[in-house]
């Protein structure tokens, strides 16, 4: 889809109405300058932490609550955005005009997506993991749980303090050789644990014990 060139200054780019977040919806302030308002659309997109889409997408739940004020809702907490309105001039070309500054949601809730395991290796007695944090924390992280468990052992666990947003790394050690496990990790903000991925994993036979095999889970 093309942008046509010119955005008309005198339409202001959208503002934040002071202290209207919550955990998923804003109030904007945004003057038409006595243009039907009808004409336009809003469009949104995420920057920092929450950005695994950074283009500009259309945001339909939207609602004029005066002639200036447009509440936003259906955003997701502890996430930032920027938005813009732009008007259909035909199917493949729109005016844009100027986008706010980025805007965050409040925190609420424990995250509502699980770490993403980038890749796994083992020694005859340890298993080494490694992750990357999910996108939609929900709050600031403080940390991450590890858990593991043979079909013959009951279920172990740490809690992990945070050393980077991320990605974040552990070994779990005095394991049985050749031996399948299923691994969990999970994230954990001020409001209690997330839900948690996992991945079974062997551990290596005793007589190659020096010997690391690693599986990355991209392939």
């Amino acid at each position: 889809m093309g942008v046509i060139p010119g955005v008309p200054k005198s339409l202001d780019r959208p503002q934040l109405v002071p202290d209207s977040q919550t955990h998923q919806s804003v109030v904007l302030l945004w003057d038409p300058h006595g243009l039907p308002r009808e004409e336009f659309h809003l469009q949104r997109r995420y920057v920092g932490d929450c950005a695994k889409n950074v283009n500009w997408v259309f945001h339909n739940e939207t609602s004029w609550i005066s002639s200036d004020k447009m509440l936003v809702s259906g955003l997701h907490p502890y996430c930032a955005y920027k938005f813009r309105f732009v008007k259909s001039l035909t199917i493949r070309h729109y005016e844009s005009y100027p986008e706010s500054v980025s805007i965050q949601t409040s925190a609420h809730g424990v995250p509502s997506g699980p770490p993403y395991i980038v890749s796994v290796s083992t020694t005859a007695g340890s298993i080494h993991l490694k992750w990357a944090a999910p996108f939609f924390t929900n709050g600031p992280l403080i940390g991450y749980r590890l858990s593991w468990k043979s079909q013959d052992s009951e279920e172990q666990s740490r809690e992990i303090a945070k050393q980077d947003h991320t990605a974040t790394a552990e070994v779990i050690s005095h394991l049985t050789p050749d031996t399948r496990y299923e691994v969990k990790v999970a994230a954990i903000n001020d409001n209690g644990t997330g839900m948690s991925v996992g991945k079974n994993v062997t551990t290596q036979q005793k007589s190659e014990g020096d010997l690391v095999g690693v599986e990355s889970c991209f392939d």
